[in-house]
């Protein structure tokens, strides 16, 4: 994970430059909004709603965590956030994923009857592989550098068809196992909150990864800094840039 400090960011290929960028600045607040309510709240009301007391306790406080989380950053001044957000996305990935999946699970059962052990092993089986094989991923593609300049493409072909096929396998399951039911929206339903769990997967992996990649590697980082007229501002109101 730690790069030689010998090297330069010029000497890097560009998928270690991009490794270790920081998220705009402009970008942050809005992309963590839309990211938010995108990626995590559509799924809140078929998971919270009707009630299930476990899945209430199981989920309620990574849900209030979160949102206190991204409160907490969109109240901040952006250049005072950068490593920040990163992590918070990387979380915030990791939380969409659970909940997707756990929708996912919910309403298999409770929507669809699908009362099979096997549909739920497999299914949690399946989503845990692909987690795994997303973090193996990471590390070999950032662990040498002349080696990703050879792989890396060949890499991302192969890992991309596991993370494509995934919820299309998933989906095959659902409906061998629900043949019978007549209920296709909850079927496609079943269908997207698979997919957008294996996405957020992949967002929690990658973003959590490249934080601490970029840790690492301090001295190959660049913050992005404010225009002089900005940071001006920034003084006067006694904001420091860390």
């Amino acid at each position: 994970m730690r790069i030689d400090q010998n090297l330069s960011r010029k000497q890097l290929p560009l998928q270690f430059n991009k490794m270790l960028s920081f998220i705009d600045t402009f970008n942050i607040k809005p992309g963590i909004t839309i990211f938010l309510i995108i990626f995590l709240d559509t799924a809140l009301l078929p998971l919270l709603y009707p009630r299930v007391h476990i899945i209430w306790i199981i989920t309620m406080p990574l849900i209030c965590f979160i949102h206190i989380w991204a409160l907490r950053i969109l109240f901040k001044n952006p250049y005072t956030v950068q490593f920040e957000a990163i992590l918070f996305t990387g979380f915030l990935g990791t939380v969409a994923s659970i909940i997707h999946l756990v929708t996912f699970l919910k309403m298999s059962y409770y929507d669809l009857n699908i009362g099979a052990t096997y549909f739920y092993v497999t299914s949690v089986t399946i989503y845990t592989l692909i987690v795994v094989l997303l973090v193996i991923y990471y590390i070999k593609s950032y662990s040498n550098i002349r080696d990703n300049k050879r792989k890396a493409g060949k890499n991302v072909v192969k890992y991309s068809s596991l993370i494509v096929i995934a919820p299309a396998l998933g989906y095959v399951i659902a409906q061998i196992v629900i043949s019978k039911s007549e209920n296709l929206t909850n079927i496609m339903m079943l269908a997207v909150f698979a997919f957008f769990s294996i996405i957020n997967a992949y967002l929690a992996v990658k973003f959590i990864y490249k934080y601490f990649f970029m840790k690492k590697n301090k001295h190959l980082i660049h913050l992005q800094e404010p225009t002089k007229k900005i940071k001006k501002e920034f003084q006067e109101k006694g904001i420091v840039i860390k």
